[in-house]
Formats: structure tokens, sequence, C-alpha cells
């Protein structure tokens, strides 16, 4: 049972997760909230673009920037909440990441707060997805992290949260007890679906940072596989680092993919949307809205690389796969 009323903390790391939690501040309006954000390195336009949004809605909030992820970096963080009066006397918490040290220490001193817990992108989303780092290290570690307040681990996390915020309701999950959250609200997907017979057919590709993976994905190969899908936009990944032709319509935005797609939806009532990507979990998240086309798309690496994903999104989300050459 959620209350009204009550001083609220709601913990978050990714862009995803802040738009996530922008939802759950509006559901939860009777309760006063402080939001911290910890980022791991540099802090993109995205970052401050969502984070001064739900700032807006927020008494206090905190951006933390870890540059390392060593003991002193989180001595830092714990000075840092303590210094704005943010690490103590919440009677709710609202967080996403469960394995992460930063959020376990505020869970830890606030014993008595009712824990509620959202979507981690897809990572807390089956066994395939998730693994627990629950405290495996030498007990003169555990007696560290004891030394300096933390007392909940992964698990104890998981087994004390009373609801979870998922995306995705009908995929087994590491929690049980789930609430369906949508990007969207009813209004807009019941607008969405009406029917848009004979209208214009626009297509997206969402791609992504795949320089690493295999020599083959190269500037080159992208635009091949662009053309071959017919492809109106290409909606850049912050960290790619792919220089396409200018032919091609690249789009950059302070909005992550999820955000805009819904932006345009509505800017763009009678265009027929469909959405391409090699495995990007952002097409997961707008799942919901039925009158978008979604597809994955792959070749045999990629096949061989992420071949439970592929099942996965084929089967429990009704996903097309296409493969391409």
């Amino acid at each position: 049972m959620i209350l009204e009323n009550q001083r609220s903390i709601i913990m978050c790391m990714t862009p995803l997760q802040l738009l996530i939690a922008e939802k759950i501040i509006q559901l939860n309006s009777g309760n006063e909230f402080d939001l911290i954000l910890v980022v791991k390195g540099e802090v993109n336009e995205k970052y401050l673009h969502y984070y001064n949004r739900v700032k807006k809605l927020c008494h206090k909030a905190l951006l933390f920037v870890r540059k390392s992820s060593g003991f002193s970096t989180f001595v830092k963080f714990v000075s840092s909440v303590k210094s704005q009066n943010m690490d103590q006397g919440y009677q709710s918490i609202y967080l996403a990441n469960i394995n992460t040290r930063y959020f376990q220490y505020i869970a830890s001193i606030n014993i008595n707060a009712n824990l509620y817990t959202f979507d981690d992108g897809i990572a807390n989303i089956t066994s395939f997805f998730f693994k627990s780092s629950d405290f495996k290290a030498s007990q003169l570690k555990k007696m560290l992290w004891h030394a300096v307040g933390i007392n909940f681990f992964t698990n104890d996390l998981i087994d004390r949260s009373l609801l979870h915020y998922t995306l995705y309701p009908n995929i087994p999950n590491i929690i049980d007890k789930t609430v369906p959250i949508s990007l969207v609200d009813e209004v807009q997907i019941r607008c969405y679906t009406d029917s848009k017979i004979g209208c214009e057919k626009v297509k997206f590709f969402l791609g992504q940072p795949l320089e690493g993976i295999d020599s083959k994905y190269t500037n080159k190969y992208i635009e091949s596989c662009l053309v071959k899908l017919g492809i109106d936009y290409y909606y850049k990944h912050p960290k790619e680092n792919y220089r396409l032709d200018s032919s091609f319509n690249v789009l950059n935005s302070s909005l992550i993919f999820e955000d805009f797609i819904i932006n345009y939806m509505n800017e763009n009532p009678t265009k027929l949307v469909e959405i391409y990507s090699f495995n990007s979990s952002a097409l997961l998240n707008i799942v919901s809205i039925k009158c978008l086309s979604l597809f994955y798309v792959y070749d045999d690496v990629m096949y061989d690389l992420h071949k439970i994903f592929y099942d996965l999104v084929s089967k429990k989300f009704q996903i097309q796969c296409i493969k391409i050459d």
C-alpha cells in the first residue's frame, strides 16, 4: 500500500530511469520527492535534459558524477548526500539499480522505509539478463561495507521490494510483485491506434555503437543495411562513432529515443511509423504502443552473439526479427 504525504527519495543512473522516475512521481504526487542521479563518467546532453526535467518535480536533487568505482568515490558520495541532508529520514525509497552500493547505502540507513523498485533497462527481467552482484568477496571487505553502513545487498532489496514498476508486465521479473507503468498514457495510446489506412509510412533505424563487436560493422555496412531496409531517418546513439554519408538523414536529439518517438507521433498523427534496430532495448520500452511496427534485424554474427535476446523478443514480445545479409 502506497501512502501519501511521505518524504520519499527516487534514485536513478540512466536517462531512461529518469523518464520512468518522472512517471512514478506523477503517480505518487502526494509525496514529497528528492532525487539522486549517479552518472558514471561524463554527463552528456541527455542526462542533463532529463535530470533538469525531473528535478522540477522534486524538493531536492543531487547529481553525483562517478569518475571511478573505488571506495574513495563511494566516500565522496556519502559526503555529498549527507551535506544535502539526503541520506536519511525517508519513509519511501524508489530505486532501479539494486546492485549498486550507492543505493544500497541509502536503503540500509533508512531501514524502516517502504522500498519500491523499478526497471533497470531490461537488466531486471528474467535470469538471462540479470546477474546478481550480491556480496561474494572476502569477509574483511564485507566487514568494511558494514562499517560504512551497508547492511542491505542485492538479494535483500529484492526481498524488501513492496512493488516493482515495470514497462514489461507480462515478462518474468526478478521481483514478483510488479505493477505496469507506461511511458504514454491511455489517451495517447488510443489516439495512436486510430485507423491510418493510406497514410504515409516513415521508417526509423535506431543506431548502436557496434564498432568494437566485429570488424564488419563499418560505416559502409551500416549504410548498406539502411538502403536495403529503405530507412528514412537514422537516430544516432550518443556513444557510436559512425559518420554516415550526408545523403542519410541522421538525427541527434537531447531526448532518448523512447521519448523522441512519442513526441514525433504526437506531432505527426497521420504517419505510419516503423522502427528498426539490431538489438536496442529501446524498442521493448515502447512495445505497448500497438500502432508502432517494430523490427529487430540481425546477421549471422549478431545472431550468434545475441541468440537468447532474439529468441526472447520474438517469443515474449512478439517483435518480428528480420535477417539481413
